[in-house]
């Protein structure tokens, strides 16, 4: 019986390996975009309030970014991992944000 059960474990590391690497794509692509609109709405002359529009963005890479890398083991581990996650994706959005839109 261990034999067959076997196939089944490397498939579901395999998902979660895809899985991971889809969540580290849309992260990296999701700062990059970020940057590069930033850049573009710095040479168009926005605001810098405008440049806070960002803030989306890169909360969205920031917690893919490290919700890739997050490994737990239980379900309690996970909610605080993930609150923490959070909470440290949205300060490095708005700290994102608000540098490019003081750096202008």
């Amino acid at each position: 019986m261990a034999p067959a059960s076997l196939p089944r474990v490397e498939k579901v590391e395999k998902k979660d390996e895809r899985a991971r690497n889809a969540q580290l794509r849309f992260g990296i692509v999701s700062m990059g975009a970020a940057l590069v609109l930033g850049v573009v709405l710095h040479l168009l002359g926005a605001s810098s309030a405008w440049l806070l529009v960002l803030a989306p963005f890169f909360f969205v890479g920031a917690y893919e970014l490290g919700s890739a890398s997050l490994r737990a083991a239980d379900d309690r581990e996970v909610k605080r991992a993930g609150a923490t996650l959070a909470a440290v994706s949205a300060a490095l959005a708005v700290a994102a944000s608000a540098v490019l839109a003081v750096a202008q």
